[in-house]
């Protein structure tokens, strides 16, 4: 079983402050709820040093093996090019483990983390 994607619903909570009038540092955690997973279930055929697949199927679930609340602690900055634009950037970083290392026989930390870079325009 390879899990392709995960699908998560997160409420990210932060505060932030302006050290300068165009910057703004902030920080926080966004605590998330595993709400799916697509997986591709292999079947293969493994003896004297080959290893032939004999079929392969798209699938959800699986849900059951990774752990349903997952902990991301963010950091990031805004900086504003103007009064209404700005640029942001923010790292998050996994505080919790995502496997259930008992179903996959191991200790491994296999958290997750992405860095964004955005462009933001207030309309209002």
């Amino acid at each position: 079983v390879h899990t392709n994607k995960a699908h998560f619903i997160s409420l990210p909570l932060s505060i932030g402050f302006r050290p300068f009038s165009r910057v703004q540092v902030k920080g926080g955690v966004a605590p998330g709820i595993l709400l799916e997973t697509e997986n591709t279930l292999e079947e293969r055929f493994v003896s004297h040093g080959k290893n032939e697949l004999l079929s392969s199927n798209e699938t959800r679930g699986y849900r059951s093996s990774f752990k349903a609340l997952q902990v991301t602690a963010t950091i990031g900055a805004n900086y504003w090019f103007s009064k209404r634009n700005n640029i942001q950037f923010t790292l998050h970083k996994g505080l919790t483990d995502f496997s259930k290392n008992e179903v996959f026989g191991n200790s491994k930390d296999d958290s997750t983390s992405r860095f964004e870079i955005s462009l933001n325009r207030v309309i209002w």
